[in-house]
This record gives structure tokens, C-alpha cells and sequence, in this order.
């Protein structure tokens, strides 16, 4: 036999405009506090074991380890390597010269190669 339902079905909003069901509100600082134990446990456990973690990283998946390191590279300084450096070119020798266009030559190689992939 099923119980007998008496209460009414709640249509619309429950609350009214202004209220909720928690009228104090989340206590300050209580979602704070697990980010807080989670990141302090993730600095202890890195301060114990991450250069042993890394290095075993590199060892094992040099791939992941190379997304690692981009990942940690800001922003700002990869653009400001790909942006042409300030270069006199009356200061360089015949040697930087010559270096200089086969980076470019390369450079443009690589970017075509990449583009047709």
C-alpha cells in the first residue's frame, strides 16, 4: 500500500524574490577552507616528492613534460621572443650574418611544413 500523499505540489519558485532557504548564507570562509587544505596538501606532497615526480616525468613521457614546461612559459614572454628582435645589423659579422638568414630559412621551413600538416 502507498503512503497518501497530503502535501500539494510546489509549482514555481519556492522562495520569494529576495529570500532563499539559507538566509544567513554559506558561514564565511567554509568553501575556502577545503581549497585551502587541497592546495596545501598538493605543496607538501610537491615540496616532498616533485623533483623526483619531474624528473621521472621527463624520464618516462618527454612529451608531457615538454606540454608541462609550455604550460608554465607566460604568455607575454613567447610573444615577445616571436616578435623580431631589436638587431644592428652593421654590428654583425659576415658569420651572425649568415646564422641570422639560415634561422630565417629554417624558420620559414619549419612554418610551411607545419601549415601543410
Amino acid at each position: 500500500m502507498a503512503a497518501a500523499i497530503t502535501a500539494p505540489k510546489q509549482r514555481g519558485r519556492p522562495f520569494q524574490p529576495g529570500a532563499s532557504g539559507n538566509p544567513h548564507g554559506r558561514p564565511k570562509g567554509a568553501k575556502n577552507k577545503l581549497t585551502d587544505v587541497f592546495l596545501n596538501t598538493i605543496v607538501a606532497d610537491f615540496v616532498a616528492h616533485g623533483a623526483e615526480a619531474i624528473a621521472s616525468l621527463r624520464a618516462n613521457d618527454p612529451g608531457a613534460y615538454l606540454r608541462l614546461v609550455g604550460a608554465l612559459v607566460p604568455r607575454e614572454l613567447v610573444m615577445q621572443r616571436e616578435e623580431a628582435p631589436d638587431i644592428d645589423y652593421a654590428e654583425l659579422s659576415d658569420q651572425e650574418a649568415v646564422e641570422l638568414i639560415d634561422a630565417k630559412k629554417r624558420r620559414t621551413l619549419i612554418e610551411s611544413a607545419l601549415k601543410a600538416v
